[in-house]
């Protein structure tokens, strides 16, 4: 039976570059959410700084 050659199973710059740049756009919108989020408790629902940190972090 013929061995698998290693060299075969490797993935293309080009996929990783795709990956990167869609893990990047992510966790850029996430980032986002997270700071409107803050804002949001902190100014319209007059939550502390320190609690509306707390709560935009737990799931």
């Amino acid at each position: 039976m013929a061995e698998a050659n290693p060299r075969n199973r490797l993935v293309p710059f080009s996929s990783k570059l795709a990956f990167g740049v869609g893990q990047f756009a992510e966790g850029l919108k996430n980032t986002g959410f997270g700071f409107f989020i803050l804002f949001y408790y902190n100014q319209v629902l007059e939550l502390p700084g320190t609690l509306a940190r707390l709560r935009s972090s737990s799931p």
